[in-house]
């Protein structure tokens, strides 16, 4: 019983430590992305997120993950257009670059939250 806790607590150690890694990784691919030219912010949380606080820097877009995929918003948007794709905490914010790219789109970061975002795009000004 002991060796089974000890895994468990070594796998959520290993989770953990996975998720900062990968968000310092996003951080620096996010300042990256917020110092093209014309980069398109598109938030891809629900209604009541998006009316609780949202990013009011740059060009921002407000596209729900379930509308992604057919959002006639996206048809005005260039293939190689710099993006940057957030939500609250990272997770559709992921499954909606993975739309994007599928659509075509070459030049996707997700720049996982809002207060992310927007450190990214204050630094770039």
């Amino acid at each position: 019983m002991l060796s089974m806790n000890y895994f468990l607590l070594c796998a959520v150690f290993v989770l953990i430590f996975a998720y900062v890694v990968y968000s310092y990784m996003q951080q620096d691919a996010s300042k990256a992305q917020a110092l093209k030219e014309k980069v398109i912010v598109i938030d891809c949380r629900n209604q009541n997120e998006w009316d609780r606080g949202h990013v009011n820097v740059g060009n921002v877009l407000h596209i729900p993950l379930p509308q992604l995929e057919n959002s006639p918003k996206l048809a005005k948007i260039q293939k190689d257009t710099p993006i940057m794709i957030h939500c609250a905490v990272g997770g559709r914010s992921a499954k909606g670059k993975m739309i994007l790219e599928a659509k075509g789109y070459t030049d996707v970061v997700n720049s996982m939250t809002v207060s992310m975002t927007e450190a990214a795009l204050k630094a770039a000004q």
